[in-house]
């Protein structure tokens, strides 16, 4: 995957992020459905602490210079934000913790999930029945000396939340004893490992975290010999883990991992996914395991293939007259289902009718869902209109919203292909080339995965890193992530100066998070700032969108500007960061310097200095009084760099 994804609507696409944080995955047809509860319960409205406020006006937006109307917008945006209130006010996991105590069962709460905000009701669910049965194993929710009493955000959580809090974080010091003391042992060979680990007995939600860690597949077999015959079968209690997904035993966890060697080796076992007729099963959890990539989409198949031969279906559901596979419960019509899978699961007739859930009959979860909608339905409003003043923001500035921006890139996808394409998409502007690029990279794997995962777990991961390099031929997924660990240890520079047939990293975006130092560090001890990602991209494109002070570097080192191919080069980030910055960029001087010619993008990026920023533009003449702008030369409508 590429670094970083230029866009020139950023604040809009931020906005939506942020907007879809707080709506945590809703429906888009919630908002009608919300509307219906506002007039119906008018009276709650009150309560309510998000509301429509610091709106800006469209006459305010009309005077507003460049930078003002972009702080409109992100204020506007912030004013989306739950503030403390919120957290404190939230009585949903409240709700749900009573009515557990007083006897509701999980499978019956898990079922009523409110459709409009079932990904936010799930997790709550699965924290309130966590911290009951942290409670029944005697963890207390004693805070006095908590280690973060002092903590501003868990001091505005309410009474139960921070309780529910202190409780998880008593837990996970015991699970992490537990894994220090299994870590030693991994690099054993199994049959020391089985000996060492006789006396170990876990339950149900310590092994599931071992198997979340990505534990050997041959190690983590063993372990599940060490599990209690009594908790084989029982709801998995996994620490440092919520989820949106309703897990019930060690199989449906196995089942979302797509691991089908553990799912048989349980079933040997006599432990099976759990199901729901119509409501849902482990095919659903299959669908819904992160795709990484292609590969996931075969190791998908696989899973699937297994639970239909061992009678397993998945639900038809329905939302809005268009029919998909999976469960209304987890508002599955936004899962992507490869057509092979898809196709599997219909030809081998292992689908049946979605059925409804039961509605929520408990008052006070009522009373806490009908809140949340109403909160949800206000930030909706809040959310529209901060698009709006995005796009009139984009307007002002004459720059292409991001629809625009892909119906382009698809109009010269139709006209061109391969390199042909790549080299239209640069003529238009270098930074459709560079997103063409992102949207069509393969988010794979790596081959070596779990060979780094183990050496990451191992007792000393700088060791066993080493000898792995220099043995092994890594592709540029697993080079990625030993980049990610050189950065945050760089004592492995030699060692990935000696890689075994070194190739490109997939990203370098692991190097805009280096902390000053330790860049200082890589570069004296050799470190070489000429490297190139799998695309040809080089270290400016990281550093201008995410770390600019760090250009500098590359500069004083005097790393070419202009040696990637595709995707903007430097001087077109200097000149898109001085317009966004409102000055010009300090290294702009260096980057001139090195330019053997201007290309159209930099004289577009010139005349957008020109008309909007005319003060940054003759800064830049004073810099290099030959340079000469044409009447004739437009703007460009879309910049490289995110703000």
């Amino acid at each position: 995957m590429k670094s970083t994804l230029w866009i020139s609507c950023g604040v809009v696409i931020v906005g939506l992020m942020i907007g879809s944080w707080w709506l945590m995955d809703s429906a888009p047809d919630q908002d009608a459905q919300a509307q219906t509860v506002r007039q119906n319960e008018q009276g709650q409205s009150q309560e309510v602490s998000t509301t429509l406020v610091n709106e800006p006006s469209s006459a305010s937006m009309a005077k507003a210079t460049i930078d003002e109307k972009r702080e409109l917008v992100r204020q506007c945006w912030d004013d989306t934000m739950p503030q403390s209130s919120d957290y404190a006010d939230d009585d949903l996991s409240d709700a749900l913790f009573n009515a557990l105590a007083n006897g509701t069962p999980y499978e019956l709460l898990m079922q009523q999930a409110p459709t409009d905000n079932t990904s936010n009701y799930q997790m709550q669910l699965m924290r309130a029945w966590r911290y009951q049965q942290l409670l029944a194993q005697g963890y207390t929710d004693d805070e006095s000396g908590h280690s973060s009493s002092d903590n501003e955000y868990l001091n505005s959580l309410s009474e139960q939340q921070r309780k529910i809090m202190v409780v998880e974080e008593k837990a996970s010091q015991d699970f992490y004893t537990l894994t220090e003391q299994v870590k030693p042992l991994l690099n054993l060979n199994d049959a020391a490992f089985a000996e060492q680990t006789s006396d170990l007995t876990l339950s149900s939600g310590q092994f599931v975290g071992f198997m979340l860690q990505g534990l050997a597949p041959e190690k983590l077999a063993l372990l599940l010999d060490r599990v209690a015959p009594q908790e084989l079968t029982a709801q998995p209690l996994v620490i440092n883990f919520t989820s949106s997904i309703p897990f019930l035993n060690i199989a449906d966890y196995a089942a979302y991992a797509l691991d089908v060697p553990l799912l048989q080796k349980l079933a040997e076992r006599g432990v099976y996914p759990s199901q729901v007729d119509g409501v849902i099963g482990p095919i659903d959890r299959a669908l819904l395991h992160r795709r990484m990539g292609q590969d996931d989409d075969q190791n998908v198949l696989a899973a699937v293939q297994y639970l239909v031969e061992n009678g397993y279906k998945v639900a038809v559901s329905s939302a809005e007259d268009k029919e998909y596979l999976g469960s209304s419960l987890l508002n599955m019509q936004w899962v992507t289902v490869a057509d092979e899978v898809k196709n599997y699961l219909m030809s081998h007739q292992a689908t049946v009718p979605g059925v409804s859930t039961p509605p929520v009959t408990n008052p006070e979860i009522k009373a806490a869902i009908s809140k949340k909608t109403l909160q949800i339905a206000n930030v909706s409003e809040q959310r529209q209109r901060c698009t709006e003043l995005a796009e009139q923001q984009l307007d002002a500035e004459g720059l292409m919203p991001f629809t625009q921006i892909n119906e382009l890139m698809g109009q010269l996808a139709e006209k061109y292909q391969g390199e042909a394409l790549l080299d239209a998409l640069q003529a238009e502007d270098p930074v459709l080339a560079a997103l063409y690029e992102d949207h069509n990279t393969t988010r794979a794997r790596g081959a070596h995965e779990q060979q780094l995962r183990e050496a990451l777990l191992s007792q000393d991961p700088v060791v066993a890193l080493t000898e792995l390099l220099q043995t092994t031929p890594l592709d540029s997924v697993d080079t990625s992530i030993v980049l990610m660990q050189l950065v945050r240890s760089p004592e492995l520079l030699e060692a990935w100066n000696s890689r075994l047939q070194p190739v490109a990293p997939e990203s370098l975006s692991a190097l805009s998070y280096t902390r000053s130092d330790n860049l200082q560090y890589l570069v004296e001890q050799g470190f070489d700032l000429t490297v190139q990602d799998a695309h040809g991209d080089n270290l400016y494109s990281v550093f201008f969108n995410n770390a600019p002070d760090s250009v500098q570097w590359l500069l004083a080192e005097h790393i070419d500007p202009f040696s990637n191919r595709y995707g903007p080069d430097g001087l077109d980030y200097a000149l898109d960061k001085s317009y966004i910055d409102n000055q010009l960029f300090a290294g702009t001087a260096q980057i001139l310097q090195a330019c053997l010619s201007l290309e159209p993008s930099h004289l577009r990026r010139m005349a957008r200095l020109k008309q909007y920023r005319p003060e940054v533009y003759q800064a830049l003449l004073a810099l290099d009084p030959t340079i000469k702008l044409s009447d004739d030369i437009k703007p460009n409508v879309m910049l490289s760099i995110n703000y």
